[in-house]
């Protein structure tokens, strides 16, 4: 297997509509043909991280550099991998401003103006930080969802409610045992 990390600029900024057609149609297209990975984009750029089979990625990355909606595309790193990074993910995104460069570490000095490919394809390490950030943040957002303090599990609500019940007719029964004791005396 191989990772792929590009950048390009886009020929217009895209509204998010715009992104939300290319994500629906990259998540089902990555799905078949067993691609993962991750797409920023911010200030009409985009940085994309593809993993999967070489000659599978190799053949995206030809359909990806033709396409009209970019411009500038540089493949910034080709890699062998063992196992994903992006296992999860058919195509994880994140849509990224200045302020969120402040919560990267390393990266505090980054302003929203830096993010395009002419100081970023000079400057992989940056990407590698981004992408690295973006992703175990991500990671973080779907564990907490998973398992969230705030939101009890279905099964866990519905035997509450069978226990408060249960409580309700107990309590109803304790009363009516002891009106039949007051009465019976």
């Amino acid at each position: 297997m191989i990772q792929i990390s590009y950048i390009s600029t886009a020929t217009k900024p895209m509204s998010q509509e715009d992104l939300e057609q290319i994500l629906r149609s990259s998540r089902e297209n990555n799905a078949q043909l067993g691609i993962t990975g991750m797409l920023l984009y911010g200030n009409n750029t985009f940085i994309q991280i593809l993993e999967g089979e070489e000659n599978t990625v190799n053949e995206l990355i030809g359909r990806i550099k033709k396409d009209s909606r970019h411009t500038d595309f540089q493949v910034l790193k080709k890699k062998a991998i063992d196992r994903r990074e992006y296992a999860d993910w058919s195509m994880g995104f994140k849509r990224v401003s200045g302020e969120e460069f402040q919560a990267v570490k390393g990266l505090e000095n980054l302003v929203e103006k830096d993010f395009n490919t002419k100081f970023l394809g000079s400057h992989e390490n940056i990407v590698d930080s981004l992408m690295e950030h973006f992703r175990k943040d991500r990671l973080k957002k779907i564990g907490q969802e998973e398992l969230s303090l705030d939101q009890e599990d279905r099964l866990i609500q519905v035997l509450h409610q069978t226990i408060r019940a249960a409580v309700k007719v107990l309590a109803v029964l304790m009363v009516f045992t002891i009106l039949w004791g007051v009465v019976d005396v």
